[in-house]
């Protein structure tokens, strides 16, 4: 597993934040698969970070969030997409996909909603005045109501 995918939700698009904003102010490359970086937080105050790729647990930022700990943090996230922007446009491009299915899936639950308002409607219309009554009664007989709805 990668960086990408041993950080949380909340890790991943804060780093994703922080290297669009231009948070790394240093990358500094010590071989293939390590880096050592510094990136400032919103106050302005530096930490300092070093990613392991090859073995991303072992990677560390002297945050209060991660320091002394095997976690994945928002700085580490912000170096890795400025090492790597390619990653940070893969990452935001299965945001905005998610988001888009989000909302067709939700479209489509309205769509499905308006259907069923409209066959109960119809259904309902279609019942006389006896029959209508007895739907209600079976209706409020199945379902919890306060004795206070009842008078």
């Amino acid at each position: 597993m990668g960086l990408k995918e041993l950080s949380s939700y909340k890790s991943l698009w804060r780093g994703y934040q922080y290297y669009i904003q231009g948070k790394v102010v240093e990358i500094a490359k010590i071989c293939d698969d390590e880096f050592d970086a510094k990136v400032s937080n919103d106050e302005n105050k530096i930490y300092n970070i070093h990613l392991n790729l090859k073995h991303p647990r072992k990677s560390s930022c002297n945050c209060p969030h991660a320091e002394g700990r095997r976690i994945i943090c928002k700085h580490m996230i912000a170096s890795f997409f400025t090492i790597f922007p390619t990653q940070a446009k893969e990452y935001i491009e299965e945001i905005e996909q998610y988001e888009k299915e989000q909302e067709e899936r939700y479209q489509q639950s309205i769509k499905m909603q308006e259907q069923r308002m409209k066959d109960i409607k119809k259904y309902v219309n279609k019942l006389t005045n006896s029959e209508l009554k007895e739907k209600l009664v079976e209706y409020m007989i199945h379902t919890e109501f306060d004795d206070d709805d009842l008078y």
